[in-house]
């Protein structure tokens, strides 16, 4: 009679080393899958670059627009500050 177990007839069909590797690999992925799943789940969250204030830089061909924080600068081509607005309110 044969068993109602899939499980146990794969492990009786492999040989040892191919169940050794399998399990090495299920291992690994599974170890890796979880590293990726909690890596989305948390990337968000932490935030590495909090102290640096990098704002959205917008070229165009005379003059650039920098918004950081509570700041939207105007520049001209030349780098000269033209125009600086408060965001607060």
């Amino acid at each position: 009679m044969r068993s109602s177990n899939p499980l146990t007839y794969l492990s009786r069909k492999l040989s040892p080393p191919a169940q050794e590797k399998r399990r090495t690999f299920l291992k690994y992925a599974l170890l890796g899958g979880g590293f990726f799943v909690a890596g989305k789940i948390l990337g968000p969250s932490i935030d590495l670059f909090s102290n640096q204030n990098i704002g959205k830089v917008t070229n165009f061909e005379n003059f650039r627009v920098v918004e950081t924080g509570g700041e939207l600068q105007f520049f001209d081509r030349f780098g000269n500050e033209i125009l600086t607005l408060d965001k607060s309110v």
